[in-house]
């Protein structure tokens, strides 16, 4: 019975020296492989075997670090282990033997303190004969450099965002603000101009259109609105603006030196802001409203173009119904703006005309009337003036600093202006004229009567007006009289 034991056992130990032998490999293997049976395997991902022959079933894991500071210096491979250092920022500190950890630099003074902080954790394990090391580092440490790129990340749209938000609130400001602006623009452009032109780019934004029809105004208005400065004079210009009823113009030059080329800048922005108006009426019209009475036309001046529209629509319409077919509606629009554009000129032709008899009328006047003032003296002229109500405007053109004889010589020709020539059955009478011989009969100035009918004496010889006078409505015979 006692051998029989003895015998199971040595079968016992045989079978495990059996198992314990299948388990040697018999194979040499290289470098990232290992050994398995008969053949060669490769390291599974995460691992690697270092040793260039060997008969090893095992590959050894990378070390994982994971605590603050390190950073990856060399990623591993089948063949090699991942590398560890410490990042920019930190420094590597041996606290045990063995034992590492990432500490920050110290870049700035402090006051020397005690701290106590608990003992990070190394951890060492041993697979076959090469040592792998796992680091835990249980201090709280400072943010890494990839912390600091996100906050940059984050920080750079924010940036943009309010870029964006300041360009939008600079954009809608401006539209708000539109109208001071245009205000201010124009201003700008009168001073800087000194002459007749406006800027086109201004024009398209005060129209609020990109582009304007036309760039500048046609030449026959341009010479119409020299005429009418040249005739009032810069005193009464803005007067002159302000009937034109148009609250988008300056009210007043402020600082501008060149005052005529102001007016008329003014004058060619009102003529393209309002391209529907027959100009030359409103002319007329304001003029009239400031005192200055012109002769009349032989033709009544059309405000708009609905009456010329209107007129051409009934002579096609007596032509008969074939022509109506005939006709498109394009050439109609073409005929219509055609027939306005001419009416226009012709109303700006016959105003022009119009201004310069007025204009001949009162300059022979004036010759006459540079004579008068000589002979009449301080105290006569004043009397005569203060006769014709004409006081106040005295002593608006003194305070201007000019002299005596200039203030009554233009004070009376700008109120013979608002005596247009008349018809009567002894023919024509212009009332300046006679009202001024009736005034000097009754300040007893007999002297100077009989030379202004002393048809021998050059300085008061009135021959000159009484020609235009007597041609005033003879349109065409007084146009060679100076």
């Amino acid at each position: 019975m006692e051998v029989l034991v003895k015998l199971m056992i040595v079968s016992a130990l045989s079978v495990q020296v059996l198992q314990a032998d299948s388990d040697i490999c018999t194979t040499t293997c290289s470098q990232g492989t290992k050994c398995k049976d008969d053949g060669c395997l490769p390291c599974p991902p995460n691992s690697y075997q270092n040793k260039t022959r060997h008969r090893e079933t095992f590959c050894k894991p990378w070390t994982m670090v994971t605590d603050y500071g390190w950073v990856i210096k060399r990623n591993g491979s089948a063949i090699e282990d991942i590398q560890w250092r410490c990042g920019d920022q930190y420094k590597m500190v041996e606290y045990t033997p063995g034992s590492y950890e990432c500490r920050d630099i110290i870049t700035s003074t402090t006051t020397a303190t005690t701290t106590t902080a608990a003992a990070p954790n190394i951890s060492v394990s041993t697979v076959g004969s090469t040592p792998t090391t796992a680091t835990t580092v249980n201090d709280k440490t400072s943010p890494s450099g990839d912390d600091l790129t996100y906050v940059y990340v984050i920080i750079i749209p924010i940036l943009l965002i309010l870029a964006i938000a300041a360009v939008l609130y600079v954009v809608l400001k401006r539209k708000l603000c539109f109208s001071h602006v245009r205000r201010r623009e124009l201003t700008k452009l009168e001073q800087n101009n000194g002459n007749n032109e406006l800027n086109k780019g201004l024009l398209a934004l005060v129209n609020g259109r990109d582009e304007l029809d036309t760039g500048y105004i046609a030449p026959e208005l341009r010479q119409l609105f020299d005429k009418v400065i040249n005739i009032i004079g810069i005193r009464d210009c803005q007067e002159f603006l302000d009937g034109l009823n148009d609250a988008r113009l300056l009210t007043s030059p402020g600082t501008v030196k060149n005052l005529k080329g102001f007016y008329m800048g003014q004058l060619s922005l009102w003529v393209t802001l309002n391209p529907e108006l027959n100009h030359a009426h409103r002319v007329r019209a304001s003029l009239d409203s400031i005192g200055y009475k012109l002769p009349p036309e032989p033709e009544v001046l059309q405000d708009t173009a609905a009456d010329i529209t209107g007129q051409r629509e009934e002579d096609i319409t007596s032509q008969g119904a074939e022509n109506i077919t005939r006709l498109r509606e394009e050439d109609i629009a073409r005929q219509r703006k055609e027939d306005i554009a001419r009416q226009r000129k012709e109303d700006i032709a016959r105003l022009m005309k119009s201004l310069e008899k007025a204009e001949r009328l009162n300059r022979a006047f004036e010759r006459l009337l540079l004579c008068l003032v000589e002979d009449l003296g301080t105290a006569d002229g004043n009397s005569i003036l203060a006769s014709f109500g004409l006081t106040k405007d005295m002593e608006f053109r003194e305070a201007e600093g000019k002299d005596f004889k200039n203030n009554v010589c233009a004070a009376l020709l700008h109120w013979s202006y608002s005596y247009p020539c008349t018809k009567s059955d002894a023919g024509n009478q212009w009332f300046p004229l006679d009202e001024l011989k009736s005034t000097l009969g009754r300040y007893k100035r007999n002297d100077i009567l009989k030379e202004m009918n002393d048809s021998a004496n050059v300085d008061y010889n009135d021959s000159t007006l009484r020609d235009l006078i007597r041609n005033y409505f003879n349109p065409g015979e007084d146009e060679t009289v100076l």
